[in-house]
């Protein structure tokens, strides 16, 4: 059976051929000997410059066929006349892939056979911002004029004279379903009303061959690097202003929400800082969104308030709620617990004993505590399972509840945070608010 390729090649062939045949009959009868542009126009039927460009320049925009054969047609019926021989249309297939690689435009999913390259400028090990288990992040820039976007739905999209820099999470060919996972999950909320400025956008989706990708603008940084001191702030960030951001997550993570998703996999290190962050033009903090939906789940109204719909793979790391270590139940509200968690490290960068990160180490070191009951696993957990027949079953962290009350306790603000921490630091699902009842506390 002939591949996709060969076959494209086979049909470019067939429409030389054609073209060659036309173009040797004319000039035969052409008292002149020369084959005017009007009768080039005229060779060059609609079907056979769509066929010619189909396989030149499959990215392009089909409305430039005209403008393309306005300016170029006599270039491209020399290059036909010279009668390209198999030999050579294999050689034009080599070449073109050199000089026509795939263009990106803002928002699209592209999807080409092996053999197309990416106009991708990665520049040494340096360009590596991170590993997951089914993905790594890199840091490219995309070649000038082949990025296409518009700032107006309503205006054509055009190419960037510049290069843009992005961020590329490849996942690896065996985790394509959490490729099409995240790509459905960021096209949905893409769609849902309209874009959050607190959840970040993809640019574009690529599927070349092996090559599978999301693109997202380029972060300065995550929350995790701010609050393990990993990534230098212009100045030290106030309470109301590491809180202003957190009230926008909320929101943000409602709008996931109210596109019946679940995030699913809430930490830190999902949570990417825009802007100035170092000059604190924009905010001493940034500009925090939530990222990475590669676990992402569909849920429906019912499932709003940690319903199940369907067993989930159990999740292990600090931020997981109760019932999603398991994998059951897990819902809308198991993101709320996963928030509540982010918020308390987020306080006790903010008011923690010296502040910054040595509250945060002063919080994960009291968390890991024995003296309330055995942990469940020995990673900063925020609940514990007890194993005592008289008390068989989850509960919070006693820790947990002991720091929010000795440190919450010195202004309406922070007493405030304490409420919606003991909310959202339920055991039982159920009880929890939405993530926008938290946003709106």
């Amino acid at each position: 059976m002939a591949s996709e390729g060969s076959e494209d090649s086979a049909a470019f062939e067939y429409v030389c051929e054609g073209l060659g045949d036309d173009f040797g009959i004319r000039s035969q009868e052409s008292d002149e000997a020369f084959i005017a542009r009007a009768t080039l126009e005229y060779i060059w039927s609609q079907e056979g410059r769509r066929s010619f460009l189909d396989y030149i320049m499959p990215d392009r925009d089909k409305a430039d066929n005209e403008d393309l054969f306005g300016e170029f047609i006599q270039t491209l019926s020399i290059l036909v006349s010279i009668e390209l021989e198999r030999d050579s249309c294999e050689a034009f297939d080599s070449a073109r892939y050199n000089f026509c690689p795939v263009a990106i435009t803002d928002q699209d999913f592209i999807v080409r056979k092996g053999g197309w390259r990416l106009p991708f400028e990665v520049n040494g090990p340096a360009a590596r911002l991170g590993a997951g288990a089914s993905a790594d992040v890199i840091c490219a820039h995309i070649a000038p004029g082949h990025f296409c976007s518009s700032p107006d739905p309503d205006i054509k999209k055009a190419p960037r004279a510049g290069k843009t820099a992005v961020a590329i999470k490849k996942f690896r060919v065996e985790h394509r379903r959490d490729f099409d996972r995240e790509y459905q999950v960021l096209k949905c909320l893409c769609q849902h009303r309209q874009q959050h400025k607190h959840i970040v956008s993809m640019l574009a989706a690529i599927d070349v061959e092996d090559y599978l990708g999301t693109l997202l603008p380029l972060a300065q940084t995550d929350l995790r690097q701010i609050l393990r001191g990993k990534f230098p702030l212009h100045t030290t960030p106030s309470l109301p202003h590491l809180l202003d951001q957190v009230e926008r997550l909320a929101d943000a993570l409602q709008h996931v929400h109210g596109a019946d998703y679940c995030h699913y996999d809430l930490k830190p290190t999902n949570v990417l800082v825009y802007g100035d962050v170092q000059t604190g033009r924009d905010s001493p903090v940034g500009r925090w969104k939530l990222s990475d939906f590669g676990m992402g789940k569909p849920i429906g109204p019912s499932c709003t308030q940690g319903q199940q719909r369907g067993s989930l793979s159990p999740r292990t790391n600090t931020y997981q709620a109760p019932e999603a270590w398991s994998g059951l139940h897990a819902g809308s509200s198991s993101d709320v617990w996963s928030f509540g968690c982010i918020l308390s490290l987020v306080n006790a960068f903010g008011i923690g004993r010296g502040g910054g990160v040595q509250g945060v180490t002063d919080f994960d070191q009291r968390r890991l505590r024995t003296s309330g009951g055995p942990t469940w696993a020995a990673n900063n957990c925020f609940f514990r399972q007890q194993t005592s027949s008289s008390r068989p079953g989850d509960e919070v962290n006693p820790e947990v509840p002991g720091w929010i009350t000795d440190m919450l306790t010195d202004s309406d603000l922070l007493i405030g945070c304490k409420r919606i921490l003991l909310k959202t630091l339920t055991i039982k699902p159920k009880g929890r608010p939405t993530a926008g009842e938290v946003s709106e506390l």
